[in-house]
């Protein structure tokens, strides 16, 4: 059995998935009238159980992306610099400015 934490973050996914499409009429747990909306899901309100079952199937037929960390990132992208190198580099004054970076004392 899934956990409850686990089934309403990916029914919640599963809602923005099919909100504002044209095809909101496919998902499964949809109730004319009210559109996808827990408080309003009749499946959740007489059987749990199937609620669950739908959710969590769903889930695994649309898994979350996964997206790597700065170091993956850096190194996939500067393959051929020695990321000590990267990591080692003054930021420029331009760049640094965009992104609110303050210059180090001293």
């Amino acid at each position: 059995m899934a956990e409850y934490n686990d089934v309403i973050k990916h029914f919640k996914r599963m809602c923005r998935y099919y909100n504002n499409r044209a095809t909101q009429n496919d998902c499964q747990l949809y109730c004319k009238g009210h559109g996808c909306n827990i408080s309003h899901c009749r499946m959740l309100a007489f059987d749990d159980k199937k609620f669950q079952n739908v959710v969590m199937a769903w889930a695994e037929t649309h898994k979350e992306p996964v997206y790597p960390t700065w170091a993956e990132y850096l190194m996939h992208t500067y393959q051929d610099v020695s990321y000590a190198r990267i990591l080692g580099e003054t930021i420029p004054a331009d760049i640094a400015q965009k992104l609110g970076i303050e210059p180090k004392d001293g």
